[in-house]
């Protein structure tokens, strides 16, 4: 039997300082962390059902998280108490981690000029892989993924995709 999954690492570190409490409640639910020095390194490695199934389940650290944030993140806070709202706990797979980035970047542009995301989707019983590079600015969200596509005598076509803007604009944070 074989696994999907999903390599994600994040650069550059991003100072402590500039994490809102929502932020890192959420961030640091979603992805594994490293310190280093004043800085945090954010990495994953999530299997497709980890994105699917996974909820992240309201605590008390979240409600001081919300009390903290909600003058700073009013966008953020109200997605996350629309979705406990609505579902009683958040998704893995809605939280649209790149726009909280950029959101970071927006309020310290002194301290961060951009982020940067590798994803790496991934078998376990295949040494191929697709990837997806993206690129988040104070103004922008630009990402470019590799596309294996297999024809009928099972010869592969990779295929370039990019894309400008969130993943899910429609629904900014966290979707339903």
């Amino acid at each position: 039997m074989s696994l999907d999954y999903i390599e994600v690492g994040v650069c550059p570190t991003i100072p402590a300082k500039c994490l809102e409490n929502i932020e890192s409640w959420l961030l640091f639910r979603l992805f594994k962390t490293q310190a280093r020095d004043d800085r945090i390194y954010f990495h994953a490695c999530w299997t497709y059902n980890d994105i699917g199934d996974e909820q992240l389940s309201p605590d008390n650290d979240l409600e001081r998280a919300l009390a903290a944030s909600r003058q700073v993140c009013p966008d953020l806070c109200a997605a996350v108490e629309r979705q406990i709202a609505k579902n009683g706990e958040i998704r893995l797979g809605s939280v649209d981690y790149e726009t909280i980035f950029q959101s970071i970047i927006r309020r310290h542009p002194d301290a961060l000029g951009h982020i940067s995301i590798e994803e790496r989707d991934c078998n376990t019983k295949s040494l191929d892989y697709d990837q997806t590079f993206t690129l988040i600015t104070a103004t922008a969200i630009e990402s470019i993924r590799t596309k294996r596509l297999y024809e009928h005598d099972n010869s592969m076509n990779i295929q370039i995709v990019h894309r400008t803007g969130p993943w899910r604009p429609w629904s900014p944070y966290i979707s339903a």
